[in-house]
């Protein structure tokens, strides 16, 4: 059962991922583009949530495996705020590829704080439900 645990809150925070990426090109056209010759407007979101989510996953893994003591709450935030701005820049730099472009770094941080937010969002509903 832990298993499907896992897998779902993996899931589910890859749809907030796809849906930010999604708003953000709704709401700010003129900063964030979705689609290339490669993968379709559509398809983009999904392509570019799923490799942020993974990004994510591993910058947590890399923490543990660095030793990097994360205390409190505003330094995890940090934390990942930092590796999903840099997921998120990485992910614009292979635009052709991901689907996902971006018009300046500065856009990424603003993006990766609110895929931050929603992350933490999620965690504190799975807890809630004791998921976690």
């Amino acid at each position: 059962m832990s298993k499907i645990k896992h897998y779902w809150r993996f899931v589910i925070v890859w749809l907030a991922n796809s849906l930010l990426i999604y708003l953000a090109d709704s709401i700010y056209p003129s900063s964030f583009e979705l689609g290339t010759i490669f993968v379709s407007r559509a398809l983009a979101p999904f392509v570019a949530g799923l490799l942020l989510t993974v990004i994510c996953k591993l910058g947590k893994l890399a923490a543990n495996k660095l030793g990097i003591e994360l205390k409190g709450k505003y330094a995890k935030f940090a934390y990942y705020w930092l590796i999903n701005s840099a997921g998120i820049w990485l992910i614009a730099r292979f635009s052709a590829y991901t689907g996902l472009g971006i018009f300046a770094y500065y856009w990424a941080l603003y993006l990766g704080f609110f895929t931050s937010l929603s992350q933490w969002l999620i965690r504190q509903a799975f807890k809630r439900s004791k998921m976690v």
